[in-house]
């Protein structure tokens, strides 16, 4: 269709070009007589030509035709391949639907909340998902997170810096809606868990489902490592 529509399109550019070349071939033999007498003035013609009247007219009258039949039909990529179908919402979850596996999200920095200079509230998400369903999904459990050192997550006998055991009740939990389906979002408050007052350092925190009707439990996949404490003197130090 683009071929026919370009050939169109040149064919009409040929045909100016060529009206063009009598149009100033005519306008070459227009003289201008000078007459005597003060009542009488300069006077112009034009050599018209009635050939070019017929071809006008009979390009017009094929023109129309291949233009307005000229439609398209379907339309696809730069590459040729169809556009991918329309989107729609996916069907909700079943309700025995249990979750196999998380999306879990931390800030790399802790907020200082409370503005004494060390940071204590660590912004979180969580979303449930099934490998039987593509969105997320809602379920009742405990959000269990765990704070390590950089490294000692999984040492035998590692004391954690701090735990948080969130309830979905909890006032520190939200519920969002996103694109994926609804997600989890938590405020892990450092002085509830032992207090902010820390060396700046790195630290290692890790998520746990526990789902309340006993189904298997869901571990987040490696580590989130943020920052907490500050730089301080060693006088200071707690």
């Amino acid at each position: 269709m683009k071929q026919r529509r370009f050939w169109i399109l040149d064919f009409g550019f040929w045909i100016a070009s060529r009206f063009r070349v009598k149009h100033d071939w005519a306008m070459s033999l227009q003289p201008t007589h000078a007459v005597s007498g003060a009542s009488r003035q300069l006077r112009q013609f034009k050599i018209q030509n009635p050939k070019s009247k017929i071809i006008s007219f009979l390009l017009l009258s094929v023109s129309i035709p291949l233009l307005s039949g000229c439609q398209t039909q379907h339309i696809t990529t730069s590459d040729g391949w169809p556009l991918p179908p329309a989107p729609h919402a996916a069907a909700p979850a079943p309700a025995d639907t249990k979750a196999d596996r998380m999306v879990f999200t931390v800030a790399s920095k802790p907020d200082d909340t409370d503005n004494n200079g060390f940071p204590d509230s660590i912004k979180a998400s969580v979303a449930l998902f099934s490998s039987e369903h593509p969105m997320a999904i809602r379920q009742d459990g405990v959000f269990i997170f765990t704070l390590y050192q950089q490294g000692k997550s999984g040492t035998a006998d590692t004391k954690p810096i701090a735990v948080w055991n969130i309830k979905p009740d909890s006032p520190n939990v939200i519920l969002a809606r996103t694109i994926a389906g609804p997600s989890y979002l938590f405020q892990l408050n450092l002085q509830e868990a032992g207090g902010d007052r820390m060396r700046l350092d790195r630290a290692d925190l890790i998520c746990r489902f526990e789902p309340t009707d006993g189904s298997k439990a869901v571990v987040s996949q490696g580590v989130r490592t943020i920052q907490i404490g500050r730089r301080m003197a060693a006088s200071a130090a707690p």
